[in-house]
């Protein structure tokens, strides 16, 4: 009787185990599927969203498209009990996310709490957390594959300076492209910036191919090409204040990554609904 009373507890034991390896491998596996994606190369699409502040209503256009989806911060509102709003935007598909104002705002435990609920990335490409804890789960860059075709992420947020952190901005961008292999460096912006710093920035970038904000105070949406600091050509999107703009970049990967792309919109193709 005891031998099968320990035989019963040890295969309890066991499949409690292979429960918790199943749930594991699905973590890891969705997070893989997240970053690795099978699209067509000929036809790939960036959708860029911002400033949402908890108004997630316009992700339910974009959410059953293949593609890569980014934001530029600001996607919680200011209320403490933001996990339906990380719950969302996991469901919607989104890699990466800048950090804004909203977030930045939030205590040390909050912010961990959101790193914790975000099955996307959230980035920082210039500061440094005292708390290891974030200084680990908030990353510099994410990288998101595209069969076989890497695409960088990077982000400008709150407490950049220009004359000190571009430099890092362009030395992680220089790694990612020469090092990493990366095809395309995109780069996010959090809103608030003005129109001369972002001026600034694009013409002192080098590596970067393609900028994204959802907002320059006191200016209309619209698309700003540039030659950046290697006297190559590179664009910004960007949105305007009060208005959830989605930015979408169509362009094909099957050749040299270009700034101009096969199709550019604030607003989404009817086509893609």
């Amino acid at each position: 009787m005891e031998d099968r009373r320990h035989f019963i507890k040890k295969c309890g034991l066991l499949g409690s185990l292979f429960m918790v390896d199943q749930k594991q491998f699905a973590e890891v596996f969705s997070s893989y599927s997240r970053f690795n994606l099978n699209l067509d190369l000929s036809n790939v699409n960036f959708f860029f969203t911002g400033n949402l502040k908890g108004d997630l209503s316009v992700l339910s256009s974009i959410k059953n498209i293949s593609s890569v989806k980014l934001d530029s911060g600001n996607f919680i509102s200011t209320s403490i009990d933001f996990s339906n709003e990380v719950k969302k935007m996991n469901n919607a598909g989104y890699q990466a996310v800048a950090l804004s104002k909203n977030e930045l705002n939030l205590n040390e435990k909050q912010l961990i709490e959101l790193t914790n609920l975000a099955e996307f990335t959230l980035l920082n490409s210039h500061l440094n957390f005292e708390n290891p804890i974030l200084d680990k789960t908030i990353k510099k860059f994410q990288i998101v594959t595209i069969d076989g075709t890497k695409t960088a992420i990077l982000a400008i947020s709150s407490g950049f300076r220009a004359s000190r952190d571009l430099i890092k901005i362009n030395q992680l961008a220089h790694q990612l492209k020469n090092e990493q292999n990366c095809k395309s460096v995109i780069c996010l912006i959090a809103n608030g910036f003005q129109k001369k710093t972002v001026r600034s920035v694009l013409a002192k970038s080098k590596n970067i191919d393609l900028f994204w904000t959802s907002e320059i105070p006191n200016q209309k949406g619209g698309n700003l090409i540039l030659k950046n600091a290697e006297q190559r050509q590179v664009m910004l999107i960007h949105g305007q204040k009060n208005v959830n703009t989605i930015g979408h970049y169509q362009t094909s990967f099957t050749h040299t990554f270009s700034a101009f792309p096969l199709r550019l919109s604030h607003q989404l193709p009817k086509q893609l609904v």
